[in-house]
C-alpha cells in the first residue's frame, strides 16, 4: 500500500493512509476484489495452462513452508513437500513454478508418481472433478483437440501428459 501511495503522490494525487476507515454509504465503487481459493487457482492453472498462476502458487508453497517467496525458496519448499508426499524428487530440477525454464528437468517416473498421487489422494480431487482439467473438444487448452491431457510447448521443449480412467472402458 505504501508503494502505491508514493506512486500516486508522485503523479500529483493527495494520498492519506488511514486504517479502519469506512466509506460513506453513497460512495462510488472504484474497484472490487473477489478473492479466490487455492483450489480455484489450481483449477484455473490446470484448465488454461496459466503460467502466472503456477508461479504464484509456487511462491505460496514457499510461504507455507517457511521459505522466502522467491525462486530459491520456492524450489526448496517444493522439493521438501514432494519428498514428504512420497514423490522421488532425487533428480528433479525445478527452476521456476511454471515449467517454462529450459533448465527444468522431470523424469517420466516422477511425472507418473505425481499423476498417481493427484488421482488417488483426496486432497487433490479437485484436479479430477468435471471441468478440473481441459476436456477434449470442450474446454481449456484442449477445446479444439482430442484426449484429456496437459500440454506444454516452448520452442524445443514439448510435453504431453495424460490420464485415462480405465474404469470407464
Amino acid at each position: 500500500m505504501l508503494f502505491r501511495s508514493r506512486a500516486l503522490a508522485s503523479q500529483g494525487f493527495t494520498v492519506a493512509l488511514r486504517r479502519g476507515t469506512t466509506a460513506p454509504a453513497n460512495a462510488r465503487v472504484l474497484a472490487e476484489v473477489h478473492p479466490h481459493t487455492v483450489r480455484q487457482a489450481v483449477n484455473t492453472m490446470l484448465l488454461w495452462s496459466e503460467n502466472n498462476v503456477a508461479e504464484l502458487l509456487f511462491r505460496h508453497v514457499a510461504i507455507a513452508m517457511g521459505e522466502p517467496a522467491n525462486w530459491p525458496g520456492a524450489r526448496r519448499a517444493a522439493m521438501r513437500q514432494l519428498t514428504a508426499l512420497g514423490i522421488d524428487a532425487g533428480i528433479l530440477k525445478l527452476m521456476d513454478g511454471s515449467g517454462l525454464s529450459r533448465a527444468d528437468r522431470l523424469t517420466a517416473l516422477t511425472l507418473a508418481q505425481v499423476i498417481r498421487l493427484s488421482r488417488t489422494d483426496p486432497r487433490f480431487a479437485s484436479m479430477y472433478r468435471p471441468k478440473g482439467m481441459p476436456t477434449a473438444g470442450i474446454s481449456g487448452t484442449l477445446d479444439d483437440r482430442y484426449g484429456r491431457y496437459r500440454t506444454g510447448d516452448r520452442k524445443s521443449t514439448r510435453l504431453n501428459s495424460s490420464h485415462t480412467d480405465i474404469s470407464r472402458m
